[in-house]
């Protein structure tokens, strides 16, 4: 939407701030100092009665095509800035979604080009238009990058680029081809699905769709009951029923219940578990973790800052309405056509067992609750306290918090509570299953609409909008002429593979807690920790597919494609084990301080002042960087004075007829990064006026180098 902007003048106050970005993936600098042009606003067009738009307000990105014709504006005036970053998963399985933040368009519409490269060739855009996010599904293997770039009628803005992504396919066989009977076996399933609607009844499908009427992705909450489950891949067999169904019905019973908690959460785990994303008791997390999965949930898992400068609550509110259990007559039996054909423990090798894995999976679903779910994921900024102080805070917000759920209307919120939440920067993010309309992604909050948003979603779940909330898998039955065997003897070990992969997924963990003080800090240090999460997708993937069990190995001694040479091999412990170990961890803040005390007396001059000042430079230890999330507003000192980023200025007294400041930031040869500040200030020479006083400090905080081990299990 074009929005008329009043010009502002961005008042130069005798201040010498130099603040210098470095980008390298960034071809052209923006002049971040140009004057704002006063402009009018865009006329807004209607869709016609045949569109799928009908009677949405679309924006008219020239308006008038930037020529003069019927008297009009003449549209924008310059091109749109750099869109500030681009986000996707270091790797996926073919499915990836493709996140940008917004350009300046200066008070126009900023339509968005987004370009795709595979395997370092050329450059195709795959989307056009003025959304901020672009979904891609059953992508090919190889490596990608994307590029996107803000454009209007005067033209465009330079790149933003992303790192590489690695894609590797799930693969999938022919069973069909491979065992020819397959499909006649599956008339039983059907006739049991049919005669058991209850089967399908657990099932929802909810479509997020664009302004222009297009899909941009279904989500489809299948869990049928008799659905196979791979426990090391995460992800549902393809087989709907491999156990016997002729005797096999579905039992339902009442739960109607309904449960609201806040829970603390203390690590990336504990956020997992409360998320419901463990739905595999035996392994704490799963393969999805590596993706771009649909569910809304992992994208909440993702964006969760859960490293020491945040504490995290999650509220989680549930209405459990129905139970759902497969029953059998007789004790269970799996088809014996894959009894006959895919199990065969006597031939010394695995090959059928695995195929029967892949297709069926290492359990069945054998139990669901059905409802809807909220959650609502709260950070509190709170970086400057002490581990006691900020458990303190946690509790306070949590009963504010429960206060502005349980209140009977929404109300005003207090001021005290307003302050507490505004002073410790909360924010508030959720997403639902189930409902009149479940979410597709975060939804953001404030303080204002969370009430209402909570109380709406509430208000609209209803028994058509139920979906699958609790699971409940079993073992697949031995048959009866392997009952001499144990059950792994049958159905292949997936044990050792599965503890192997738990290590690889404890490892990500820890390298995602680690990367995430350096995100947008160094090129160079972005490019270690995405080549770090793509080479562990990698072997996930490995450790989780049976066909590539094989190459499972220990973190100790995997070895990857190198990020610049996709055909060469690297050793994961020289490499990546050792380098983002010693780069920058939790834990790792430093910062050194300088005190300026500067008088400038009264001159000889009768009403003329006198001019004194000083300049100090203040380092951090070599290797250190600059701690970007340390960003402070400097409290008094000459007019228009204010810190860079990593800095902080307190000013313990200030009297003057006039003063400046400068603060910029100095790189030194050897990398070293220092702060340099000079003070300026003036006495009033007039009789009976005081000397003037400058006392202050300059802080300048960094991350350095930590030695920290990782823990795996």
């Amino acid at each position: 939407m074009k929005i008329k902007l009043l010009s502002i003048a961005l008042a130069a106050a005798a201040v010498g701030v130099q603040a210098k970005t470095i980008d390298a993936d960034v071809g052209a600098t923006q002049n971040s100092q140009a004057t704002l042009i006063p402009i009018e606003p865009c006329p807004m067009k209607k869709q016609g009665a045949g569109s799928d738009t009908q009677n949405k307000i679309m924006p008219i990105d020239d308006c008038d095509g930037g020529g003069g014709g019927g008297g009009g504006s003449t549209g924008p005036t310059r091109a749109p800035s750099t869109p500030p970053s681009i986000k996707y998963a270091a790797f996926t399985q073919g499915d990836n979604q493709i996140d940008w933040s917004s350009s300046n368009g200066y008070g126009y519409s900023v339509k968005y080009k987004l370009e795709e490269q595979r395997n370092n060739g050329s450059w195709n855009i795959i989307y056009d238009g003025y959304g901020k996010q672009k979904s891609l599904a059953n992508k090919s293997g190889g490596t990608y990058r994307y590029r996107v770039k803000g454009c209007n009628s005067k033209g465009c803005s330079s790149y933003r680029y992303g790192y590489k992504m690695s894609i590797k396919p799930k693969v999938t066989k022919d069973y069909e081809s491979i065992y020819p009977g397959l499909v006649a076996s599956r008339t039983s399933d059907s006739s049991f699905i049919n005669n058991n609607k209850r089967f399908y009844d657990v099932n929802k499908e909810a479509s997020s769709r664009t302004s222009g009427g297009s899909n941009l992705r279904t989500t489809s909450f299948l869990h049928n009951l008799g659905k196979g489950f791979g426990l090391t891949e995460g992800q549902y067999a393809p087989e709907e029923v491999c156990l016997k169904p002729d005797d096999l019905y579905v039992n339902s019973s009442n739960v109607n219940s309904s449960d609201l908690r806040i829970h603390q959460l203390e690590t990336r785990e504990d956020l997992y578990e409360k998320l419901d994303l463990d739905i595999s008791a035996s392994l704490s997390m799963s393969i999805g973790k590596f993706g771009t999965q649909a569910d809304a949930k992992y994208q909440l898992f993702r964006e969760a800052q859960m490293h020491q400068e945040y504490s995290t609550l999650l509220m989680k509110w549930e209405r459990k309405a129905e139970r759902l259990d497969l029953q059998s007559s007789t004790p269970r039996k799996l088809k014996n056509y894959y009894v006959n054909n895919y199990l065969n423990p006597y031939d010394g090798t695995t090959v059928p067992e695995v195929d029967f894995r892949n297709n069926c999976g290492d359990r069945y679903l054998s139990a669901v609750v059905t409802g809807a779910r909220i959650y609502v994921l709260l950070e509190i900024k709170n970086e400057n306290y002490s581990s006691t102080e900020m458990e303190n805070i946690s509790w306070d917000v949590k009963a504010k918090f429960a206060e502005i759920i349980n209140a009977s209307s929404t109300g005003s919120i207090s001021t005290e509570t307003r302050r507490m939440f505004e002073k410790f920067e909360v924010s508030f993010k959720a997403v639902t299953e189930g409902g009149s309309s479940p979410t597709q992604t975060v939804k953001n909050l404030t303080i204002d609409n969370v009430k209402d948003y909570f109380n709406n979603f509430i208000a609209g779940v209803k028994p058509s909008g139920y979906v699958a909330l609790d699971r409940e898998f079993s073992h697949y039955p031995v048959p009866v002429q392997y009952n001499t065997l144990n059950y792994h003897d049958v159905f292949a070990d997936h044990r050792p593979l599965r503890n192997q992969l738990t290590r690889w997924i404890a490892l990500d963990n820890q390298v995602n807690d680690r990367c995430a003080s350096l995100t947008g800090v160094s090129s160079s240090y972005d490019a270690l920790c995405n080549a770090a999460k793509r080479n562990i997708g990698w072997q996930a993937t490995h450790c989780a597919s049976g066909e590539e069990w094989v190459d499972c190995r220990s973190p100790y001694s995997a070895k990857f494609t190198d990020d610049s040479n996709n055909t060469s091999f690297i050793n994961f412990t020289s490499k990546f084990y050792n380098e983002i170990p010693s780069l920058y961890a939790p834990n790792s803040e430093t910062y050194t301080e300088t005190w300026f005390d500067i008088t400038a007396p009264k001159p000889g001059w009768l009403g003329a002042g006198k001019w004194r000042g000083d300049s100090k430079e203040t380092c951090l230890p070599t290797k250190c960087i600059v701690d970007h999330a340390k960003m402070f507003a400097s409290a008094g000192g000459p007019s228009g004075t204010r810190a860079i980023l990593g800095s902080q200025i307190y000013v313990n007294e200030y009297k003057a007829k006039d003063g400046n400041a400068s603060h910029t930031l100095l790189p030194k040869p050897n990398g070293q990064k220092c702060l340099k500040s000079v003070v300026n200030i003036k006495s009033d020479g007039w009789p009976g006026r005081d000397d003037a006083r400058y006392r202050g400090s300059q802080s300048f905080h960094g991350l350095c180098p930590q030695k920290m081990t990782y823990i795996l299990p």
